[in-house]
């Protein structure tokens, strides 16, 4: 998924290319780049409008800026195939944000439908309670802890710790709503926390329908918008710098 930047077209450029070929193949080149990272900011500035809540520092670096060259006139703002140090491939996680359609299957959604712990066909989804990083992500210690339970053998583990300003010891467990059960619970992973006699149960990760979601960016809309209010200024500003420090 990416935006495409060039001269194609630009019959006016074509005609300076002719007469100064080395100042304005090297203005052209900035202009296209100056261009491409304007189309990032205005992708992230309609993030910060459309997603509610505001995007996460992850998400505002989805994007990346291949910048173009003298011997490449062209420019890339594409969406990210690598992920930040534990975290999602930036395109698995919101690639549908920016072409519609359902998110790819989570590798946390094999692991319990391979244990038997999730209906097949469903997604999962962060509870109110979940523990998530500023990427939006799970967490991944309290992910372990969780899943270390889970498939224990042993019938209602938990793990014991003392918190809170008494330092007083809580057992913490969890436990799986099946859609359909007779708990009254939400499908899911729920966790328990259990301090004394007293006992609380929080909502970690729902199971979920597989759900279509809308298109929320209109990439090719935003960078039609951004080239036609930018690109001209950025490579007649580029040109003039180019021609004066000329050789």
């Amino acid at each position: 998924m990416k935006i495409t930047i060039d001269v194609r077209g630009m019959d006016v450029l074509r005609t300076r290319l002719v007469a100064q070929q080395k100042q304005v193949r090297f203005a052209t080149a900035k202009a296209l780049t100056q261009t491409a990272w304007a189309i990032n900011k205005e992708i992230q500035e309609e993030m910060k409008q459309v997603i509610a809540g505001g995007p996460t520092a992850y998400t505002l670096r989805a994007f990346k800026v291949t910048g173009a060259t003298r011997d490449n006139l062209q420019s890339v703002v594409s969406l990210r195939t690598d992920a930040p140090d534990g975290g999602t491939v930036y395109a698995k996680a919101l690639a549908h944000l920016f072409s519609g359609g359902r998110r790819d299957w989570k590798k946390l959604e094999g692991w319990l439908k391979g244990k038997g712990m999730m209906p097949a066909g469903m997604m999962i989804a962060p509870g109110p309670k979940a523990p998530l990083d500023s990427r939006g992500n799970f967490r991944r210690t309290q992910i372990n802890e969780m899943l270390g339970i889970l498939s224990s053998n042993i019938r209602n583990l938990k793990s014991f710790r003392k918190t809170g300003a008494g330092k007083q010891q809580k057992g913490i467990g969890f436990f799986i709503c099946r859609p359909g059960d007779n708990s009254g619970l939400t499908a899911g992973i729920w966790r328990r926390i259990e301090t004394g006699n007293s006992s609380v149960v929080e909502p970690w990760i729902m199971y979920i329908s597989p759900t279509s979601y809308r298109r929320k960016f209109d990439l090719e809309a935003i960078a039609k918008r951004t080239v036609a209010r930018v690109f001209q200024s950025n490579f007649e500003t580029a040109l003039t710098n180019a021609l004066r420090t000329a050789r």
